[in-house]
């Protein structure tokens, strides 16, 4: 992962899922610097792990 995506570029589904960061994200330039998922919990995506595997 290079750099946060901005959200409103992804098509949330059922099975393609989002978690955001506290990053600021320039739409017309992405920084590729930018290791914000470090800073997520890893708990929020074990929990969105076990939704998408239990359906």
């Amino acid at each position: 992962i290079f750099g946060p995506t901005p959200v409103n570029r992804v098509y949330e589904t059922s099975i393609n899922k989002v978690i955001k960061s506290n990053s600021k994200v320039d739409h017309y330039k992405l920084n590729k610097n930018d290791f914000s998922i470090r800073d997520i919990d890893s708990s929020e995506i074990v929990v969105m792990a076990k939704e998408l595997l239990n359906g």
